[in-house]
């Protein structure tokens, strides 16, 4: 895709329009000439009505990596041609902006990492190439201007769930940029000094034990662990590990590591208001579906029997190397029984659940209060000989 986020945006609110265009005119069955007629002495008989006779249009939107850009420069302008269009003030609509979410979406840009080659490419190559890859490496001012801008923060806050999701091992967009979090890896890959009360878990990470099937503990995932953030490998556990972030603090991303990007995010906090934050790790189910146990079936419910090479092959593919893309669960990637849960919370979850039904998300520090005290040990605790908590495993199966 050539065309910038910009651009893109603007597609997209006059595509959104149009549809909410044709399902208004079927739902009030007026056509487009009547409607500007009409609207007068409808908005004056919606006043007039119950509240609960009113009607209602309720707007939720879920963005994928640069779709979530895309989304976000698209909302001060969506939202007040809706509004001007259908709102109290016009066709008497309440009109309700209900939920934002958005999946691996770098929201700093990717100006880092992990892939030394795709950054080169990326800055001296793409940029010049594509107005698209220019906005996503910060060569414009979308990411640092546009996008940051009071109307587009403004936008963002009208709704009531905003959600940040990301892939703990995401290669492409990194946890900094699509969620506001430093894990050790990133802070190990921009060259920042590892915070001293982690050396331990560092040394503990890097030892392995080939006498046992246990999979090796993985720094992030136990470092976040250690913050109140859990990573989901399913979607029991997706359901009950989100956290709300208030405030970008020392602990989530030490101050002078990437110090543009900090300031942008604390920016985007500030005006947005807090955000729910869902981190998935795909390897913890990677390794149970290509478990012994798994090759005779019993552990039945949503897990396959135990897939075969060439589909084995591509999950680890999916799950290690390109797991940004493969949170969408399509081709190469269309292996449901592994990456298929996050699309379902999505849908189930977030999109089709009323807002009054939803549980309100704790703070990192109230999550990691909570399962202390409802535990009897630190749950990022693990003995020597059996591994850690399946959140935290790495999957490395052999072919």
């Amino acid at each position: 895709m050539n065309a910038g986020v910009l651009a893109c945006a603007h597609r997209v609110v006059n595509h959104v329009c149009a549809v909410v265009s044709a399902v208004v005119t079927r739902e009030l069955s007026i056509d487009d000439m009547q409607c500007s007629a009409a609207a007068k002495e409808t908005a004056l008989a919606a006043n007039d009505a119950p509240t609960a006779a009113r009607r209602e249009l309720h707007f939720s939107a879920v963005g994928h990596s640069m779709g979530g850009l895309i989304l976000r420069a698209a909302l001060p302008f969506l939202i007040d041609r809706i509004e001007g269009t259908y709102g109290e003030q016009s066709l008497g609509f309440a009109v309700h902006w209900d939920v934002f979410c958005t999946l691996a979406t770098p929201h700093l840009g990717v100006k880092n990492m992990m892939s030394n080659t795709k950054m080169f490419l990326g800055q001296h190559i793409g940029c010049y190439l594509s107005t698209a890859i220019a906005d996503l490496f910060c060569k414009s001012s979308v990411v640092s201007a546009d996008l940051v801008s009071r109307d587009s923060l403004a936008a963002w806050a009208r709704f009531k769930r905003r959600v940040l999701l990301s892939v703990v091992n995401d290669e492409t967009v990194l946890m900094h940029s699509s969620s506001f979090v430093m894990p050790l890896h990133i802070l190990k890959r921009v060259g920042a000094p590892l915070p001293t009360a982690e050396a331990d878990l560092t040394d503990a990470c890097s030892k392995t034990n080939a006498g046992t099937h246990h999979r090796q503990a993985d720094c992030s995932a136990l470092h976040l662990a250690r913050l109140g953030i859990m990573c989901a490998s399913s979607l029991e556990e997706l359901r009950g590990n989100g956290v709300l972030l208030t405030e970008i603090s020392p602990d989530l991303w030490p101050p002078g590591v990437l110090p543009e990007e900090r300031a942008l995010a604390e920016h985007i906090l500030r005006d947005v208001g807090p955000l729910e934050l869902h981190v998935v790790d795909f390897r913890p189910r990677l390794a149970r579906l290509t478990s012994r146990d798994a090759s005779h079936g019993r552990h039945g419910g949503d897990v396959a029997l135990k897939p075969g090479i060439v589909a084995r092959g591509m999950m680890m593919l999916g799950v290690n190397r390109f797991s940004h893309s493969a949170l969408l669960c399509k081709w190469p990637f269309s292996y449901p029984s592994l990456f298929g849960f996050v699309l379902e919370y999505v849908a189930s979850d977030l999109i089709l659940t009323p807002l009054s039904s939803a549980v309100p998300a704790p703070t990192p520090q109230e999550a990691l209060q909570h399962r202390s005290a409802t535990s009897s040990g630190s749950p990022t605790v693990a003995d020597s000989g059996e591994g850690m908590a399946s959140a935290a495993e790495i999957a490395s199966p052999a072919l």
